[in-house]
């Protein structure tokens, strides 16, 4: 008995001491950029006690004092922390991107990544947030590899980017496909703050899912869900936005005259501003503060306007959205409202926007969930006519003064002979656009069995626009401030010659759609999933509109007060088409090791007729983690790599380019004054055919071809590669047609072809040091081929005798089997590749050894420069060549100061059409590349976005813009004015000056400029309160975050025209460079 008293004491001692030795252990776990991660798996190394993160991020567990604690997350790189001798444990988890576990959203499901087969980039909701843009496009740039996106236009509420995945690979439309929550739709039409994440399917493997509609790549964008406690969120930024670039122009008057002397002197002409003229502005400058005999203030009257910086300002953007987010047991619920407010940099262009978005989704029991996903806004646009913004800043002079008294200002100078003002322009058309977007989509998930699930859903989305627009009277109020003289009439200004007009359209789209899916596994080693699904939708749109004249006030704008309408003051419209598709999918994986998938869609469409109305869309992938194979495990691991995969891919998609009724022949009424009938010698109205139908009319099919490696190595580091060809056939064209057909359009018929090929490469790394935790993401595209490969036949060489020196000359036939201008589609070239002529380029040296003129001798840089370059040109001609367009040596023709072309067909003139070649460049970019740096210390953020293009060029001879062709009343570019050639400037880089010139102007590669840039689109230093301080203020808010954004801060580039993500001259409106400060709070 003594024995049994003794264990039991030890036992007792035993488990005592051991009890004494366990603590309870608590912490908060964060993300990088030290938010709070709620759900992470804590567990006790070497034991079952385990327990997970609330939704403040918060934890608490009972574990040894020597204990080891584990935590994982999906997505997230695993952490061990050993307890030591504290009871408090925090952390802050690192992104995975090799993660394997890690889930990704792809075609009408998801798939761990380790399993994928297809070409996928997915950009993170936290990539995107804080960013002080209005649209979601605006915020992908250089964040994924292959998708370029590229901004035209600074206009508020018109002020998307344009997307494209892969390149272009299509004449004809290029638009990528967007799904949100499953459902097609605008991707602009989402508030960038209640992105989950976006993901980007690139190749067909990937889009064939989506059959006839996913050619373009597609973009998967799946919104906020519900989870945790209730959390009321708020988000601001406020932003002060200036233009990134102005166009500059001579501003000067007395500069403008001077300039303008030169150019007609240039050509032989007389003194178009004398010195009676000049003059005046001279004495004003030197007294800005005095007036005239009028009264009128010499600024004023004798003005020297910057029309770019009195038309363009700075403003103030807001954008605010609020939040609520939360799930019980058996509901999650996210509920947003945003709101923007952008007066813009230009006047009347203020956009407005109320957003809301409703996530819902309830569990009616074991089997049955119910759920919606319903969100829209209303926005409002102020109208202007700033779509001629452009046009008008380059055809005024500055001696005009833009607003004073009352009056807008006209160009004082008699010999001008203008009346514009660019204010009065801009505010001449008055009005607005409200435009309401709705789109709701309801969806019921059954569990019928293990692994079987059922998931219909419905979506209606209508559009609604209603556009109200008038001329403003008060716009016509003119003035010569000069004379002080009134130059139109009141009765020009009266409201009774003003015009009113509405416009109202609507249009919806009508998805229904049902899921059938099947996972399984056989054994621990093999995995079947298997989709079967059907999709319709079916879209309808019409619009009217009235037109009328005549106000009784100019404030009053109702139809029903107008006095008067014009000839037609009504018009209509309606348009409607449908989709039905059936498809499926199946992957297979042994292991998760050898992978592989297949995909088949058959879509019908009403675009086309009975005989070609469906199509089928197959695709096929398989891959390979060699990181499992046996034979290699033990070298990958030698060699630090932690996962490796090959993949490779087949697919064929299609792409619906055609009009609504392109396949039927369409009519048209004929008009009682020009192309009516004559029916026994009277006028009649009827019928003609305006198209000429195809019912032969199918999709265009583009098949592509993938491989691609996927691989992670040290713990951070991470690369894919892809390799790709595209080649694409049935590509839409309307051919020339016999004139004996009349006046009808030919047929659309499917007759081009193209092909692309390019690489992709994403390289990443991400670590930290002590409380240090940073990444970087670095992706680029390479397009090295993007070529038409079937239009109107091949360009064809001809070859004759140079009736000068007896020498091979050429000829071809590309105006027959091309079209287009200077950028042309014709087979075996880019896609609009730049066809110009090309500026002479020579020796320098004149004369050859015997002393005779040298046809290599001329100018280095084509440019008729001294007296030694004119000699040459005259010896030419003497010699019996010739220069084109002009032949004639004299200062009103050709002269010092002129271009000269390269007689590239060595026909013995140099610069004819003739000579034109092809450029190997087009306005689209041969590389695409981002780099996304993050980094992070205690409650500090900084992140840095940067993306660009390079290898596409643009041509720049713009009058007026960049042209060294100027004219009486409208700008001088301030670049041409400062380095023209001149006797003062023999060096100047632009040719000399001229008020008429058909040289200079020629279509030639001296006006194509490199067109690649790199810019800085975002930068990003935040700063997040101590969850302890916030605790000792009370705990109402949970957490607080300030930053200070910018974006689209600086660009790096050669070309200085404009902004080069707009393109050539993009659009009149520029894009905005923002400068914010931000708040993110949790409550």
């Amino acid at each position: 008995m003594k024995c049994v008293w003794l264990g039991i004491v030890f036992v007792l001692c035993t488990v005592t001491h051991a009890l004494a030795q366990e603590a309870k252990i608590s912490g908060t776990v964060k993300d990088e950029k030290g938010e709070t991660l709620p759900g992470v798996s804590v567990k006790v190394k070497g034991s079952t006690v385990i327990t997970v993160s609330d939704p403040k991020g918060n934890y608490s567990i009972t574990a040894p004092k020597n204990a080891v604690l584990l935590f994982s997350y999906v997505g997230y790189q695993a952490q061990e922390k050993p307890v030591g001798t504290g009871v408090v444990v925090n952390v802050t988890m690192l992104p995975d991107a090799g993660s394997l576990s890690e889930v990704v959203v792809v075609g009408y499901g998801t798939q761990k990544k380790v399993n994928l087969t297809g070409s996928i980039a997915t950009i993170s909701g936290k990539d995107i947030e804080n960013r002080p843009v209005t649209n979601l496009s605006n915020s992908l740039a250089g964040l994924a590899s292959g998708l370029y996106s590229n901004q035209s236009s600074g206009q508020p509420g018109s002020d998307a980017s344009s997307l494209s995945i892969r390149g272009l690979s299509t004449l004809s439309s290029s638009s990528v496909l967007v799904l949100i929550d499953g459902i097609s739709g605008s991707i602009d039409a989402v508030n960038p703050q209640d992105v989950e994440s976006v993901t980007v399917l690139k190749d067909a493997a990937s889009t064939a899912i989506y059959g006839s509609l996913a050619a373009n790549g597609v973009i998967l964008i799946t919104t906020k869900k519900g989870s945790g406690k209730p959390t009321l969120s708020y988000s601001g930024i406020f932003s002060s936005t200036r233009p990134s670039q102005l166009p500059k122009f001579v501003t000067n008057s007395v500069d403008y005259m001077r300039l303008i002397n030169e150019a007609s002197a240039n050509i032989g002409g007389a003194v178009i501003y004398s010195p009676d003229i000049i003059q005046p502005y001279i004495d004003a400058a030197s007294n800005p503060d005095g007036t005239t005999a009028q009264g009128i203030p010499n600024d004023v009257a004798y003005a020297n306007t910057d029309w770019a910086k009195t038309t363009i300002n700075r403003s103030a953007l807001q954008n605010n959205n609020i939040s609520l987010n939360g799930k019980s047991e058996s509901t999650s619920y996210l509920l947003s409202l945003g709101y923007i407010n952008n007066p813009g940099i230009i006047d009347n262009t203020a956009y407005s926007d109320y957003r809301f978005r409703i996530n819902l989704e309830t569990k009616i029991n074991d089997y049955i969930t119910v759920g919606t996903n319903t969100f829209g806004d209303l926005g409002k646009y102020s109208l202007t006519n700033v779509s001629d913004f452009l046009n008008f800043l380059r055809q005024i002079a500055p001696m005009a003064y833009p607003y004073y008294d009352g009056y807008y200002g006209i160009d004082p100078v008699p010999v001008n002979g203008s009346t514009g003002n660019v204010l009065s322009r801009l505010r001449g058309t008055k009005g607005n656009r409200i435009s309401t977007n709705i789109s709701s989509t309801w969806y019921v998930k059954a569990n019928l069995a293990k692994g079987l699930t059922f998931e219909p859903r419905i979506s209606y989305a209508p559009k609604f626009n209603e556009t109200n627009s008038f001329t403003d009277p008060q716009s016509l109020r003119f003035k010569n401030f000069q004379m002080n003289a009134i130059t139109q009439s009141n009765d020009q200004a009266d409201p009774v010659n003003s015009t009113t007009a509405n416009t109202f359209s609507k249009s919806y789209n009508m998805t229904m759609e049902s899921l059938l899916r099947y996972n399984t596994n056989f054994g621990e080693k093999h995995h079947l999933g298997l989709l079967a699904g059907y999709n319709q939708y079916k879209v309808y749109a019409y619009a009217t509109s009235i037109t009328a004249k005549g106000l009784v006030d100019g404030s009053v704008t109702a139809i029903s007060t107008a006095s008067s309408f014009p000839t037609n003051p009504t018009g209509s419209a309606g348009d409607n088409y449908a989709f039905r598709s059936f498809f499926g999918r199946l992957n297979y994986s042994y292991v998760d090791k050898y992978l592989f998938e297949a995909n088949l869609r058959r879509d019908g469409s009403s675009k086309f007729g009975p005989v070609n109305q469906f199509g089928y869309f197959p695709s096929f992938s398989a891959g390979w983690n060699l990181d499992k194979e046996a034979f290699l495990k033990n070298f990958l691991e030698k060699i630090k790599v932690n996962t490796f995969k090959i993949r490779a891919s087949w697919g064929r998609v299609g792409n619906v380019a055609s009009g609504n009724y392109d396949w039927q022949s369409l009519y048209s009424t004929t008009s009682a004054t020009t192309t009516a009938y004559s029916l026994n010698g009277t006028s009649v109205v009827g019928l003609y055919t305006s198209k000429i139908g195809n019912p032969a009319l199918h999709w265009e099919t583009t098949e592509e071809t993938d491989f691609g490696i996927d691989l992670t190595a040290l713990k951070g580091l991470s690369f894919t590669a892809d390799w790709f060809s595209k080649k694409t056939s049935g590509i839409l064209f309307l051919p020339t047609i016999d004139i004996t057909h009349g006046t009808a359009t030919a047929p659309t018929v499917n007759l081009a072809g193209v092909s692309a090929k390019g690489m992709e490469f994403t390289l990443g790394w991400q670590g930290n040091k002590g409380q240090l935790h940073y990444s970087a993401t670095a992706n680029l595209a390479y397009y090295y081929k993007n070529q038409v490969t079937n239009y109107k036949g091949l360009i064809a060489t001809t070859y004759g005798v140079n009736a000068v020196d007896g020498s091979v000359s050429t000829s071809n036939n590309v105006s027959a089997v091309s079209s287009g201008g200077n950028n042309r589609v014709v087979e075996g070239h880019l896609i609009n590749e730049f066809y110009l002529q090309t500026v002479y380029k020579g020796s320098g040296t004149y004369t050859t050894a015997t002393g005779a003129v040298d046809p290599k001798g001329g100018p280095k840089d084509g440019m008729i420069r001294t007296d030694a370059d004119l000699n040459w040109v005259i010896a030419m001609k003497a010699a019996g060549y010739s220069f084109g367009p002009v032949n004639t040596v004299a200062a009103g023709n050709l002269y010092k100061g002129d271009l000269l072309y390269s007689d590239n067909n060595n026909d013995g003139v140099y610069g004819n059409a003739g000579d034109a070649q092809f450029q190997n460049y087009s306005t689209l970019p041969k590389y695409v590349f981002g780099l996304n740096l993050n980094a992070s210390y205690k409650g500090f953020n900084l992140s840095v976005i940067l993306a660009g293009g390079a290898g596409m060029k643009f041509y720049t001879n713009y009058a007026y813009i960049n042209s060294s062709f100027v004219r009486l009343a409208s700008s001088i570019p301030q670049q041409v004015a400062d380095d023209h050639y001149s006797a003062s400037n023999l060096n100047g880089y632009y040719p000399r000056i001229k008020t008429a010139d058909v040289i200079n102007d020629v279509a030639s590669d001296f006006w194509l400029k490199n067109g690649s840039y790199l810019k800085i689109k975002n930068v990003q230093l935040g700063y997040t309160i101590p969850e302890s301080l916030m605790n000792r203020l009370g705990g109402v808010v949970k957490s607080l975050n300030f930053y200070v954004t910018g974006e689209n801060i600086l660009t790096l580039s050669a070309y200085k025209l404009g902004d080069p993500e707009q393109g050539s001259l993009g659009t009149p409106y520029p894009i905005m460079k923002q400068f914010s400060l931000g708040v993110n709070a949790k409550f």
